[in-house]
């Protein structure tokens, strides 16, 4: 069978069982194994069938669960209640505060949790009702909130680099530098958006009431353990006294550790950590299944040489890496509105590293702009998970969560805008640790 008939169809089982409703895995699983089926026979099933254990016996893959767990121990404990209390002492006075407020608590809380939809379950939760007591402008708030969650995959630790590193064999501490700049730099930006639309239509932003100095100095304990905890989890990376799983590992007992020491009975403790426990658990099943399924349709287009064949196409057109972005920047945006970022990650990376290294693309730089991109796709419908997750916790309209979310897709693409003209943002901080 020639290239461009298993092309055609790969892609066609791949469209058709994703539009019958089923989970993008199972669309991996079946557009795959189907091929590899019917271009190598019993062969190709037998290989396909010793993947799941070589792709998720792995050390480095062993660090996704632990940042989740880490995540959800962190969001059961109640720092991120206590992060948002000492920013309104401190940051009440200033225009637009509820949605700075928001923005910087998910930032403190992305330094210590790596999930996004945990980070906008739990700001829009806590958020709302301050917003709604202050005849705050929902449609701020949400753009505002979605903003902030997207700022987990970015700023380390991130479950998406991680899981990006397992795909590319790229360092996990250096995809973590490199998302720290580019996540101050774009938080700055939403800051900045907020504080000025707060100035030019002060009706949609009241201002919160004044808090005493006492009540500012006492809302500082949380700062300690909140600085403990990145403190731990990323400077010990950085400083090489972890790798990344045991980086994990000791985040995870230290926000268990937490968790204890805020929640005084021993029975909410326990029913907390089961709490965490499960629902880590729920989400570690389905990036190890889409991890498989993934690394099965990946494994389908290698075998027939389609990413060597495309490499090859482009490296006749004699294009740049700079040019190869630019085209993957519509594809990367196209697919984040139908398919979750993990997904996109399993189908696009794979397929492209061989390109990227004839190219000599930075891998490190790919990542960061790839997480990005998908990112932006979390605030895009149709899909866009944030907008569910939070029209569901704030109980607004989808409308609304749209409208609100709108300014902030321009400030992310923005953002890929600047790393694009400016890749030092990005590999300047890796080149350090190099």
């Amino acid at each position: 069978m020639d290239t461009s008939t298993l092309i055609v169809l790969l892609t066609a089982t791949l469209l058709v069982v994703m539009a019958s409703a089923m989970p993008v895995g199972l669309a991996l699983l079946a557009a795959g194994a189907l091929v590899f089926f019917i271009g190598a026979g019993l062969e190709g099933i037998n290989f396909l069938g010793g993947l799941p254990w070589s792709q998720t016996f792995s050390f480095e893959l062993s660090a996704i669960p632990l940042f989740v767990l880490m995540g959800f121990l962190l969001q059961e404990s109640g720092m991120i209640r206590e992060l948002m209390r000492m920013f309104q002492a401190w940051a009440w006075w200033v225009p637009g505060n509820i949605g700075v407020m928001s923005l910087l608590t998910a930032g403190g809380f992305s330094a210590m949790s790596g999930s996004g939809s945990a980070t906008a379950a739990t700001l829009g939760s806590v958020f709302a009702p301050e917003a709604r007591r202050h005849k705050y402008d929902m449609r701020v708030l949400l753009g505002a909130l979605n903003g902030g969650a997207c700022l987990a995959p970015i700023i380390p630790p991130s479950v998406a680099l991680v899981f990006y590193s397992t795909l590319s064999n790229t360092s996990v501490t250096e995809l973590f530098a490199a998302g720290i700049v580019p996540g101050v730099i774009v938080l700055i930006f939403m800051l900045a958006y907020i504080i000025l639309r707060a100035i030019l239509r002060p009706h949609e932003a009241p201002r919160m009431e004044a808090v005493s100095l006492n009540e500012r100095l006492r809302s500082l304990h949380v700062l300690p353990v909140a600085v403990s905890m990145a403190f731990v989890v990323v400077g010990g990376l950085f400083l090489g006294w972890f790798t990344p799983t045991e980086s994990a590992a000791v985040g995870s007992t230290a926000a268990f550790i937490l968790l204890c020491a805020k929640v005084r009975s021993p029975r909410c403790a326990a029913q907390a950590t089961w709490e965490a426990l499960t629902r880590a658990a729920v989400t570690t099943a389905f990036i190890v299944f889409l991890t498989v399924t993934g690394h099965i349709f990946a494994n389908t287009v290698s075998f027939f040489g389609l990413p060597q064949q495309f490499g090859a196409a482009m490296d006749d057109l004699g294009l740049q890496a700079w040019q190869l972005m630019l085209l993957m920047l519509p594809v990367l945006f196209i697919l984040g509105l139908i398919m979750d970022g993990l997904a996109i990650q399993v189908v696009v990376v794979p397929f492209l590293i061989p390109t990227l290294l004839l190219v000599d693309a930075d891998l490190i730089w790919f990542g960061i702009f790839v997480v990005v991109m998908i990112e932006v796709g979390t605030l895009t419908p149709p899909l866009g998970i944030h907008l569910f997750i939070l029209q569901g916790v704030t109980d607004s309209s989808y409308e609304d969560a749209v409208r609100g979310a709108a300014p902030m897709i321009v400030i992310w693409l923005a953002m890929v805008g600047v790393m694009m003209v400016f890749p030092s943002v990005v590999t300047w901080l890796p080149n350090l640790l190099r």
